[in-house]
């Protein structure tokens, strides 16, 4: 599908329109003040509600529940999530920087083992505390298109 470097930039742009970006940008500033704590719940909560993503990280593979609830390597992990997320998030007012970073951060998840599923199951994840910051029913809405759109693009990347 993307046998050319344009391809991929035409994926990314229109999926991820300038209102959804900004819609990020917004968003992840209220995330990011408290962010690798709600990283860190996000990440408890794929694991107990996609017990077999466990096995993408082998660290957590055989770790139960309150193993996972205490251990430092899952805050090590949530403290490099928010990071990779913010050097994304970023370079959003840049069209061609954006759309490298995001080319990278997907080969990065490629090499790791992840699939588009696995985009899909953080959506929701990540929406639900972005979400009980906000009121209107239709910021909420905009909220869960824009990150759906992001990672869309990265799930598209990563089959591809």
């Amino acid at each position: 599908m993307f046998r050319h470097k344009t391809s991929f930039r035409s994926v990314i742009l229109t999926k991820l329109t300038e209102k959804h970006r900004q819609v990020i940008r917004d968003s992840f500033a209220v995330f990011q003040k408290n962010g690798v704590p709600n990283a860190h719940n996000i990440f408890l909560r794929m694991f107990k509600e996609y017990p077999d993503y466990r096995n993408v990280w082998s660290q957590f593979k055989d770790m139960t529940d309150e193993e996972l609830t205490q251990t430092p390597l899952l805050w090590k992990h949530a403290t490099t999530f928010v990071f990779g997320l913010e050097r994304v998030i970023r370079t959003m007012d840049d069209q061609e920087m954006m759309i490298l970073m995001i080319h990278s951060t997907a080969n990065q998840h490629k090499t790791w083992g992840l699939r588009k599923e696995h985009f899909f199951a953080m959506v929701h994840l990540i929406t639900d505390i972005l979400m009980e910051e906000k009121g209107e029913a239709e910021e909420k809405y905009a909220i869960m298109e824009a990150w759906e759109s992001f990672y869309d693009v990265l799930g598209t990347l990563v089959e591809y």
